[in-house]
């Protein structure tokens, strides 16, 4: 690794992470592509821990003694995980050293979070620190014992580190919370601790008792390792935590003796309980009252208790090849017999007095609660005569109410009163995010995620459905759409906190008065909202991650096990959480770039080029004009538009065009308004700012950014109507394209109607876009990511991160290799807008003769609609280039004139070229059949797990290109049955599609042999 690391991805670290809660962290994390780094001193056995998940995880591992030098190694660490839950309970007490050891590493993790401006989060035990709490005056004379052959204990150790974690937070402003755990149980966990629930279960299941020294009345907390997890992420990235202090644990404390009757009822060999004499007397305790429970953050405990202790004991189980005979097959099955309760060898309690004391206190709460509510009920009938035949009556009524309220009216009001609100506020959040009310729709979207954690405690009050045989798997499918729900409520809070810098920007955005390319002296600047888009940066990311939760909880939901009627709606629940989590995940890619965009650390210069697709190019149309755009603090400083002509009559030097391009369009001469010949837009983007360096209209860009006029049109649609300097009339999206032709058809040559026309558009499209309400923008940012899709908009960054991400979206134009792609690429050298009179439909014939050999034909049909051979109209002479796989072995080529075939070697590509021209009111067809074989670095066929087999085919849309009709069929052999062939129609051996090609497409079909 170099010196320094810099990554565009999160970086956490995770110190004390080889172990259960480290790995299942990482694993949470690494798919919201956050760069794990992991520290730990390593054992034999958390090597092959780490072996273990390097092998499934991208991360980078250190030993504990270099914690120091991790800041010199990565630029950034947004997130630190301090987990010394684990580290307090290994040992009854530490040496000096040890305890020196530890609270230096505490030091470091502090130093570097507030080095870093990182959030960070401690965890450490609620069992230490009620140890602490409860027994202060027996703890001093406990430390002074121990203080005798060493130095410190664990509790003391916990101690010190939360108390430094206070100071660092309340002096330095370090962003820290810390979360104390209840005992970890469930899969995985350590079978070598000395607690007494691991020795509970070890004994439980390895010998016919349990024993229990003392009276059973010692109590702990306890969390399943996958309830802990989700409660670490939760306490770390949701707001507002910054110097709080949780508990994550299940909401009861759990005494020894409940925990021994829980494991009895789970059938293991042990059968009874053994009270046995303590061996020193028990400390007084006092009344521990543990910090707030992590629900005040919408967490709650997932996994029961009772399934959690099945699933340790199952572990044990396991681990001790020991087979468990009379294993339950429900999550809690009560035990055939009672268990035996053996008396204590100190006859100071009775085994019955034992028993009543254990569950005295539940019972006489609960008697209680049940003789308070019936006096209430009774209460209200006092003219009711109470003879033992009407009490009984009343009491079996007022009982049969009870149960009914508890187990179904309450949580049916829960689920219905809950769901309508969380509906309710969540479509008013979602209209006020709209009006970029972000203030508002964040309190909105506050109930709503309230609401909704209402409806999940309706479903979960239900919790009796699970028993019954045959509608429990819907259940479970309720509670987790259900959740999903209350994490997408969640997700779009934390998106409209993360957005409210962007919409602050957006309101009280004013461009500069002037676009006559002056510096724009005296304007506004928006610094601060820069630095708030920076500073906000975690609610995205928080965002991001909640809404990946919401599309995992339903993952597992399947809509077609329903009546159609509710599995439409499930269908559209996985469909938009699917789509929102990709938006949400693209934004937070791209938003810490934004600022930067944005000009926040000084001047950046774009250069946008309006192309005109009625002469259609490589990468879009014809370069009619172009804009010189500068921002600087979030303001326009400049803004200039020239014609393309303008600036190639600046350009003294002869450039010669590459040899492609000299071959095929016989000319010596190259320029700006023939830059785009590359069908690779980051190349074509950088001959255009050659050119505008050449011709002195630049110094240098920091993005090329090309439009079309059909974007122009969608743009021009959100305001109705466009006032273009020149025009009377004013501009809209109906008249746009006939008013461009009746320009083009009444042009002569030194006339300047048509650049000036094109430049005033320009013009005017910016202007209008900056100038444009709030109410706006939204529309805006729609149409203008739909024109990114379909490629009416194009944009090179020279920041390579940034176009790294714009590549990712298929936003930068890039020509990439992919498995079996086909792209039309066509050059108008006719001097016409033939373009806008051409009809184009294109046939993708694929024939699969077996699993080594593969048969394509490309069939693309012209219709030119002109009517003369005059400017505008005229004949489409159409240079072609197609890109297929390089290994193909073409057997036939037909309707192209001058065929030539070149390797593009760099890009695994084999190009077809040669000149399809098509006459007036005339059509014309070319076709290119070629073969793929198991040989072939590019085969489309793939064997899935299962036996099965995938074909794939990409078909890349050309920039400028309208929707062309396209149909794909794929044939098949007989034997092959199709499994999988979305969008799709099935005919003999064969499947077809018909669509239009609006943006690139990809095809995938699989077979079950």
């Amino acid at each position: 690794m170099s010196k320094e690391t810099s990554t565009k991805n999160p970086v956490t670290l995770i110190i004390h992470g080889a172990n259960t809660i480290g790995e299942k962290l990482t694993e949470l994390l690494s798919t919201q592509k956050s760069q794990i780094v992991l520290v730990d001193t390593f054992t034999k056995a958390k090597d092959q821990l780490l072996r273990n998940m390097k092998e499934k995880y991208n991360i980078f591992s250190y030993d504990i003694s270099g914690l120091e030098s991790i800041s010199k190694k990565y630029k950034r660490i947004d997130y630190i995980f301090l987990l010394n839950n684990d580290e307090f309970e290994q040992k009854e007490a530490l040496s000096s050293k040890e305890f020196l050891s530890e609270t230096n590493i505490a030091d470091v993790a502090f130093k570097l979070g507030v080095r870093h401006s990182s959030k960070i989060l401690l965890a450490s035990t609620i069992e230490l620190h009620r140890l602490i709490t409860e027994q202060k005056d027996t703890w001093a004379d406990k430390l002074s014992e121990v203080s005798a052959k060493n130095a410190y204990t664990p509790a003391e150790l916990q101690r010190y580190c939360e108390n430094l974690a206070a100071e660092y937070h309340d002096q330095s402003g370090l962003n820290v919370r810390i979360a104390r755990l209840g005992e970890i149980i469930g899969k995985k966990i350590s079978t070598e601790k000395e607690t007494i629930f691991v020795q509970m279960v070890k004994e439980a299941i390895t010998k016919p008792r349990i024993t229990i020294k003392g009276e059973g009345l010692d109590y702990s907390y306890y969390v399943h390792l996958l309830d802990a997890v989700y409660g670490l992420i939760k306490a770390m990235f949701s707001s507002k935590t910054n110097g709080e202090v949780f508990t994550i644990s299940y909401p009861e404390e759990i005494s020894v003796l409940n925990l021994a009757y829980r494991i009895l009822e789970l059938n293991p060999k042990a059968t009874e309980i053994v009270f046995t004499e303590a061996e020193e007397e028990t400390m007084q305790k006092g009344v521990y009252i543990p910090a707030q429970n992590l629900t005040k953050l919408g967490w709650k405990p997932k996994i029961p208790f009772e399934k959690a202790l099945h699933e340790t004991i199952e572990y044990f189980y396991e681990q001790y090849k020991i087979k468990w005979d009379d294993k339950p097959t429900a999550e809690r099955k009560p035990i055939k017999d009672k268990p035996k309760v053996l008396p204590h060898r100190s006859e100071k309690l009775t085994a019955t007095g034992k028993a009543l004391l254990a569950v005295s206190g539940p019972l006489k709460g609960f008697f209680g609660a049940i003789s308070e509510t019936f006096s209430e009920f009774f209460s209200k009938f006092k003219h009711i005569s109470l003879k033992p035949k009407n009490l009984i009556k009343y009491g079996i009524y007022g009982t049969i109410f009870l149960i009914l309220y508890i187990f179904i009216i309450n949580p049916i009001f829960q689920i219905v009163g809950g769901s309508t609100l969380t509906y309710y506020y969540g479509q008013k959040g979602y209209n006020e995010a709209k009006s970029l009310e972000t203030e508002k729709a964040a309190r909105s979207l506050e109930k709503a995620n309230y609401f909704a954690s209402v409806s999940t405690s309706g479903w979960e009050g239900l919790f009796w459905l699970k028993y019954i045989k045959g509608v429990d798997e819907e259940y479970n499918d309720m509670l987790l759409i259900s959740s999903s729900i209350e994490h997408l409520t969640k997700s779009g809070q934390y998106l409209v906190q993360g957005l409210d810098p962007y919409a602050t920007y957006f309101k009280e955005f004013e461009p500069v008065a002037s676009f006559d390319g002056s510096a724009g002296q005296g304007s506004r600047e928006y610094l601060n909202e820069l630095k708030d888009m920076e500073s906000n940066l975690h609610y995205i990311d928080s965002a991001s991650f909640e809404i990946s939760l919401a599309k995992e909880s339903l993952t597992n939901v399947n809509p077609d096990d329903y009546p159609e009627e509710i599995s439409k709606y499930i269908k559209m629940l996985k469909d938009q959480t699917g789509e929102t989590s990709d938006i949400i995940g693209t934004f937070s890619s791209f938003a810490a770039y934004i600022p930067e965009i944005l000009g926040k650390d000084g001047r950046q210069t774009y250069v946008i080029l309006l192309k005109n697709p009625m002469e259609l190019r490589s990468t879009g149309g014809w370069i009619s004009c172009f804009a010189i755009v500068g921002i600087e603090h979030g303001q326009v400083r400049e803004l200039e538009v020239k014609d393309v002509y303008e600036a190639d009559g600046k350009l003294d030097e002869k450039i010669a065009p590459p040899e492609m391009m000299q071959d095929a369009l016989d000319i010596n001469q190259w320029n700006l308004s023939l830059s785009n010949w590359s069908a690779d837009y980051p190349e074509s983007a950088e001959t255009a700012e050659y050119f505008l360096k050449l011709e002195d209209q630049i110094v240098s860009a920091d993005g090329i950014i090309s439009i079309d006029l059909e974007y122009a049109r969608q743009l021009i649609d959100i305001w109705g109507e466009l006032k273009v300097d020149s025009e009377d009339e004013k501009v809209t999206k109906d008249n746009l394209y006939d008013k461009i032709i009746e320009i083009h058809r009444n042009f002569t040559p030194g006339s300047t109607e048509k650049p000036v026309f094109l430049s005033n558009l320009a013009n005017a499209l910016l202007v209008k876009t900056l100038k444009s309400p709030s109410s706006k923008w939204p529309a805006i940012a729609q149409t203008t990511v739909t024109a990114l899709n379909e490629k009416h908009v194009q944009i090179y960054m020279f920041n390579s991160e940034i176009d790294k991400l714009l590549s990712e979206q298929g936003w930068n134009g890039q020509l990439e290799h992919d498995t079996n792609q086909v792209y039309l690429v066509e050059w108008n050298n006719g001097g016409n807008k033939a373009n806008y009179f051409i009809d184009r439909t294109i046939d993708y014939k694929m024939i699969i003769i077996d699993e080594n050999e593969v048969q394509q034909k490309v069939t693309v049909n012209y219709t030119n609609r002109s009517t003369e051979n005059r400017y505008p109209e005229g004949e489409y002479e159409n240079f072609v280039r197609l890109y297929i796989p390089i290994d193909a072995d073409i057997t036939k080529t037909d309707g192209v004139s001058s065929l030539k075939i070149y390797n593009d070697e760099a890009r695994n590509f084999k190009i077809v070229t040669g000149w399809v021209n098509v006459p007036i009111n005339s059509a014309k067809q070319f076709s290119v059949s070629y073969a793929l074989t198991s040989d072939s670095q590019d085969f489309p066929l793939t064997v899935e797990p299962g036996g099965k087999i995938k074909y794939t085919l990409n078909l890349k849309k050309q920039s400028g290109t309208m929707n062309d009709e396209i149909t794909v069929q794929v044939a098949y052999p007989e034997q092959w049955n199709p499994f999988d062939y979305p969008n799709m129609h099935r005919e003999i051996n064969s499947l077809v599609e018909d669509s239009e090609l609006k943006t690139d497409k990809k095809v995938e079909i699989i077979w079950e042999l």
